[in-house]
């Protein structure tokens, strides 16, 4: 990578130099000299392309890959992001409304110039740096000249640079197995023509859209493949038709420019885009929420053993050390939550408002969002809070797909999308069930069902569930995949736990809703709420320490055996009293583990009590059916949770128990009249503490306090919450 790396900072070195010699150069020689090196691109440009190149796969490819480039519009987005980029970091003046094109220029020449492609591919085969250093050379010339007349932001083309030769680089032995002499050959001449056009380009002759003519690049290795087979293709031309295969594709461009309308078939070429905007939400969402997932898991392993045992090296020192380090944290987490309040909670219904039309929240947000909530449930989790990773996971993977939206640009139904792939992606990297994620979307998102959503959604979810496993080495939840089912005899057994569950999650969001009302009452400053849950956090560290965090751990500590009934009792009473507090204070954290913790340990406690036994590995699908019973009850989502239980148990053989279990604690949550606690959740939204952002309607919290039944309340929620 010497080659590679020597190139960027000459790149880098040439543009900072050039701005700082700038002001002392004539105004003539500022202007002239980029019109020099154009003239010189034109004439490297010439030279890459050879008499042995075959001309009809390079002019097919490049065809072919300007018709994408216009059909998808690839410069004109690339010219809005540099121009928002420049707008962003306030570098962008009334007398500088011409930079972002020049820019877009020098980004085609730096960074796809086929001498930088074919040197990053000759030392990641060789490790030869000698075309790039020659390059370098160049480049460091190249970057004095523009740095003098565009400024610092030239030495800003070394990142882009530096990341494209890298994967060039990396690429270079998978391409090796596709790449011949004769491939070669005409990569280059293709890469020589888009070099010719920018120097045309440059010297002001006509403004041509190289960018656009960039995915002939990757289209011309698999034309020059298929020019194997196909004799028309595999004739070697002449220099001198140079001109006319230029001139053609001049005239090529221009048509399609002024091309208005596109036949209804080429309508098909955008599910592989769909797909891959989808793979590239999937994928992100993988590296941000495995990264979140990783620092979570790491605090019980180190950070509460080491807390344990400060008393019995201090004694009461401490223990009071320990109480101020909660006191901190508290504090901080407050403070991010009073500066970026949509960290609040769990995060899912703000994605749900962001879904539904109710709620915009602009790009900026969306970024100190995804940095807030990261910090601020690190720092809750630390504290102890019973608190989980998904509804933080969800929220993280929206904001990816909002960051993709900025980059593409959609519609705001297209931004919708996004954002519902990017929760599904952080669904389904949080649990590892990418079919899970994939019905979150539409079930609690409320998405409506199309060929791009689910396209979208799909290919998201399954990149992100691929991406945590191949990165992080994440996979299956629980390890419950030999549990065998009740025998149909006992199915009557079911019905009474299905029953317990719908009850029991009835008066779970009931406690919840009322104890997120009486908290607005309290005389404690906004921003402190969270401490007294954050102390409480520190008696149950020294006393009852299984309660603490999501409760993954207490799950898998049940079903295994070894823990008497009244003990499994405790561990319910102290779970569902320490999950509701740390709820409180619009602490930032998710409440689904915590929920799904509850539903095993009261569907364990039913069956166990109507069987008459102690918790054993052989009972333990009564901890699968609580934890699907209690969710569907809770959240009003059956389906969503019959596919999660399954996936991160992996107790195929519960299936129909599981199902059957649903079904009742749903129907019983809603003869007893329960707002899901999602739509509940929605009216604590801050929608006007968003700086910039539209204003929406949220839902009032009288309208959320009883309903007749489920579907028509939420039917009447959604009609009341239109703006």
């Amino acid at each position: 990578m010497i080659g590679i790396i020597t190139d960027s900072c000459c790149l880098a070195a040439g543009g900072l130099l050039g701005a700082a010699l700038g002001g002392h150069l004539p105004r003539r020689v500022r202007e002239n000299l980029p019109l020099i090196f154009g003239v010189i691109t034109i004439a490297l440009g010439t030279t890459l392309i050879r008499t042995e190149t075959r001309l009809p796969v390079v002019v097919l490819s490049l065809i072919c890959g300007a018709f994408f480039g216009e059909l998808f519009r690839l410069e004109n987005r690339l010219e809005n992001r540099i121009r928002q980029a420049l707008l962003l970091f306030g570098s962008l003046r009334n007398a500088d409304r011409n930079l972002a094109p020049h820019l877009v220029t020098l980004v085609s020449a730096f960074c796809f110039g086929s001498m930088g492609l074919i040197g990053a591919m000759t030392e990641g085969l060789t490790g030869s740096p000698g075309i790039l250093i020659v390059k370098a050379v160049l480049d460091l010339f190249s970057g004095l000249i523009f740095g003098a007349t565009l400024g610092v932001v030239t030495a800003c083309i070394a990142l882009p640079q530096f990341a494209m030769l890298l994967l060039m680089y990396c690429a270079a032995a998978p391409a090796s197995l596709v790449m011949d002499s004769a491939v070669i050959t005409d990569f280059t001449a293709c890469g020589g023509i888009i070099f010719l056009a920018t120097g045309i380009r440059m010297c002001g002759i006509k403004v041509l859209p190289v960018i656009n003519m960039l995915p002939g690049l990757p289209l011309v290795v698999l034309f020059a493949r298929l020019s194997e087979i196909m004799p028309v293709l595999n004739r070697p031309s002449a220099a001198p038709d140079n001109v006319l295969v230029l001139s053609g594709i001049a005239r090529y461009q221009q048509k399609i420019m002024r091309t208005r309308h596109i036949h209804p078939v080429l309508h098909l070429l955008r599910w592989p885009f769909i797909l891959a905007q989808g793979g590239i939400v999937g994928l992100s969402a993988a590296c941000l929420v495995g990264a979140f997932r990783w620092g979570l898991d790491a605090v019980p392993r180190h950070v509460w053993p080491a807390a344990r045992e400060l008393p019995a090296r201090y004694g009461l020192f401490g223990i009071l050390l320990w109480g101020a380090v909660l006191v901190a944290l508290a504090y901080g987490a407050g403070r991010m939550v009073r500066a970026v309040p949509l960290i609040s909670g769990g995060g899912i219904p703000q994605v749900e408002l962001e879904c539904q039309g109710r709620l915009h929240v602009p790009l900026n947000i969306w970024l100190r969002v995804i940095a807030a909530k990261f910090l601020a449930c690190l720092m809750d989790t630390a504290g102890g809070l019973s608190q989980g990773r998904e509804g933080p996971s969800v929220q993280l993977g929206a904001g990816i797909g909002a960051i993709v939206d900025a980059l593409c640009g959609h519609t705001e139904s297209g931004r919708r999308n996004l954002l519902a792939a990017g929760g599904a992606a952080g669904m389904a990297a949080a649990f590892s069930a990418p079919w899970a994620g994939f019905i979150f979307a539409f079930e609690e998102l409320k998405r409506p069902v199309s060929r791009t959503s689910c396209l979208l959604t799909l290919s998201a979810a399954f990149a992100a569930w691929w991406g945590v496993g191949a990165i992080f080495g994440f996979g299956q939840l629980f390890p419950f995949n030999d549990i065998s089912a009740p025998e149909p005899a006992a199915w009557w057994k079911l019905l009474l736990v299905g029953l317990a569950l719908g009850l029991g999650g009835s008066l779970y969001n009931r406690a919840l809703i009322r104890l997120k009302t009486a908290e607005s009452r309290l005389p404690i400053p906004r921003q402190w709420r969270i401490l007294p849950s954050m102390l409480l956090a520190g008696v149950f560290l020294f006393t009852l320490p299984e309660i603490l965090g999501g409760g993954g751990t207490l799950i898998v500590q049940t079903g295994g055996g070894g823990t008497t009934f009244a003990m499994l009792l405790l561990f319910l009473a102290g779970k569902v009293f320490f999950s509701l507090l740390s709820f409180t204070g619009d602490a930032p954290g998710g409440i689904l583990m915590p929920i799904l913790c509850v539903g095993a340990l009261l569907g364990l406690a039913a069956g166990c009590a109507l069987d008459g036994v102690s918790p054993s590995p052989e009972n333990a699908c009564w901890l699968i059916c609580g934890m699907a019973g209690f969710f569907a009850a809770v959240l009003g989502t059956p389906l969503l949770g019959l596919v999660l239980v399954m996936e991160i148990s992996g107790a195929a053989s519960c299936l129909p128990a599981v199902a059957l279990v649903i079904l009742t604690a749903d129907l019983t949550a809603s003869r007893l009249h329960i707002t899901p606690i999602y739509a509940a959740l929605r009216s604590s939204i801050v929608v006007n503490a968003i700086p910039g952002g539209k204003r929406r309607v949220a839902l009032s919290p009288r309208m959320l306090q009883t309903r007749s039944t489920r579907p028509d309340t939420r039917r009447t929620a959604r009609q009341s919450a239109r703006p």
